[in-house]
């Protein structure tokens, strides 16, 4: 078995995208970034439309809504965005592959010299589009939440989903695509169905060459006020721990000081945003504070002037709570969007972290 590189380590290239942006970019440069007032990273929800139902989704309706952004919108939002520094692209759904605008945009982003990442099922990655993704530089993050069909079936609500998601990262990896860059990752949701299973994921990801990544539930779209899906600070801490074991093995050092993977805390909030399918910008995709419409504000505008803004870009200042006196405070805000949906606030503290 090869010996896997370090993703503690700068071997992998800076650009390579990352969900929480913790193996996008370094330290030094988010804070200069953050002091400056750039945009580094943008999150555009192409669509509603999916062809699961995935009982954690935040994007419930499932469904293309009437208004969504049309190319041109989206085309002239993204020159917006590079003229407040933007370098990473995250294109995301519902399954941004059902939409029609996915490769007009991804190439656009391409030609553009932005580093582009895919959020998607993987369900539609058959190899001719696996080789389109790889002409583009396009990094698929592919959702695989458990290798047993039971597990994964019943998360995503289509019976035989986890055979065509095996099938699609298949495809990717027959075509080339490996941890380099542009690297192949998957993503698993974790909550009380799945994590008993996650650790043979996160050892499979690795035997295959795959960047292995979690999300914690977050208790918005279908999975709002489902207390049933959740699991304890404790368990997740145990959970990671096993993790970090795992990679241990692989030559990959890390010890799950925060409640992150790889030790590395989310950092979006300091130089990032979504914008959902009808252009409502929001400081990410777990956190539906509408700052403004680009379809009706400049994307500058919003940015500078929206108060969700000023807190976001500087959470430091106004994090409340346990994490406020965290010994860990300096690299870490916690997760906003379980702070907002479990405490009723954008600046509460992260009630799922071990440190709480």
């Amino acid at each position: 078995m090869n010996k896997l590189l370090s993703l503690n380590q700068k071997k992998l290239p800076s650009r390579i995208q990352s969900p929480g942006l913790s193996l996008v970019f370094d330290a030094e440069e988010i804070e200069a970034a953050r002091k400056r007032g750039d945009l580094l990273s943008l999150d555009i929800e192409l669509t509603k439309r999916c062809n699961l139902r995935c009982l954690y989704c935040y994007a419930a309706p499932g469904e293309k809504q009437k208004d969504e952004l049309s190319f041109e919108e989206l085309k002239n939002t993204i020159d917006e965005a590079r003229g407040l520094g933007l370098r990473t692209l995250t294109l995301t759904g519902g399954e941004p592959l059902l939409d029609e605008k996915y490769f007009d945009i991804a190439t656009y982003a391409h030609e553009c010299g932005l580093s582009v990442l895919l959020f998607t099922n993987g369900i539609l990655i058959t190899k001719e589009v696996a080789k389109k993704l790889l002409e583009l530089r396009v990094s698929p993050c592919v959702k695989l939440d458990a290798l047993s069909s039971a597990t994964q079936d019943k998360l995503v609500g289509v019976k035989g989903a986890l055979e065509k998601i095996k099938t699609g990262i298949n495809n990717l990896i027959s075509v080339g695509y490996t941890t380099g860059y542009p690297a192949l990752s998957v993503n698993a949701t974790v909550c009380r169905e799945n994590i008993g299973e996650i650790p043979k994921v996160w050892d499979w990801a690795r035997q295959h060459h795959i960047v292995p990544s979690l999300t914690r539930l977050q208790l918005m779209g279908r999975a709002q006020g489902r207390t049933d899906l959740m699991v304890s600070a404790e368990d997740l801490f145990h959970l990671y721990k096993k993790l970090s074991e795992i990679d241990k093995g692989f030559g990959i050092d890390w010890e799950p000081t925060l409640p992150w993977v790889y030790g590395k805390a989310c950092r979006r909030h300091y130089i990032g945003c979504f914008i959902d399918s009808q252009g409502y910008v929001q400081p990410c995709s777990g956190v539906p504070i509408k700052a403004g419409n680009v379809r009706k504000q400049g994307f500058r505008e919003i940015l500078r002037t929206a108060e969700i803004f000023k807190i976001a870009r500087n959470l430091e200042s106004h994090i409340e709570g346990a994490c406020k006196t965290c010994q860990y405070r300096d690299q870490c805000y916690g997760c906003r969007s379980i702070a907002y949906f479990m405490n009723k606030s954008f600046t509460a503290a992260d009630p799922l972290c071990w440190h709480y």
